[in-house]
């Protein structure tokens, strides 16, 4: 179903399939009664439907995305919410990912977990903190991405708009209010402008 070039649906509510049954349109009647309180139930039914149309959302989705990509397209397509958070090897950003994983679920939305190596301690220092993180990202049931890219904000910004992230998750600053105003603000400023300009929401989560 995957490797189809074009999928079509063909849809029924689960009353209406079950009044075809009924009906001798599908079994043969002696077989009917058996198959509705069977396979033909109608909470059955309704899970398969779901994921069918689950199924073809995604792959509608995901075929939007490659065409923009193709095409370098710089408009985000709110056909559906994709929630990414961007993580270090800084304490609490276990917490950050739980947090963007609870927001992902109550939209029923994706979620990625990016991490940037570059400026990051962690390039050559204690992965611990980060393998711990993309086992968590697989519990949840994220994709992770590692992007290497010595501006770390730059590089939030171009994976969500590369990928049409409808919703960002960001740990708030640790730098102080004075390495801000010498250093040319915190990389969370930068990522909310950035990400503003393509009407990409941010949610700033407060660091424990």
């Amino acid at each position: 179903m995957r490797k189809a070039n074009q999928i079509e649906l063909v849809d029924s509510s689960p009353e209406a399939l079950r009044r075809r049954m009924l009906h001798g349109n599908i079994y043969p009647k002696e077989r009917v009664q058996q198959a509705l309180t069977h396979f033909f139930r109608t909470d059955n039914l309704i899970a398969l439907r779901e994921l069918a149309l689950r199924f073809l959302a995604d792959e509608t989705d995901e075929e939007l995305r490659e065409h923009l990509q193709r095409h370098e397209s710089q408009a985000v397509w709110e056909t559906a919410e994709r929630i990414m958070v961007a993580v270090t090897a800084a304490r609490g950003s276990d917490v950050l990912g739980r947090r963007a994983a609870r927001i992902a679920a109550r939209v029923k939305a994706g979620l990625e977990v990016v991490h940037v190596l570059g400026g990051d301690a962690s390039v050559s220092g204690d992965r611990r903190p980060i393998e711990a993180m993309k086992e968590l990202a697989a519990d949840v049931g994220a994709r992770w991405y590692e992007i290497q890219d010595d501006d770390p904000a730059r590089a939030i910004a171009r994976f969500a708009r590369e990928h049409q992230i409808t919703q960002i998750v960001i740990g708030s600053s640790q730098r102080s209010r004075w390495r801000q105003l010498t250093g040319g603000g915190s990389n969370v400023m930068r990522v909310i402008r950035e990400a503003g300009a393509f009407g990409i929401d941010v949610h700033v989560i407060a660091r424990r």
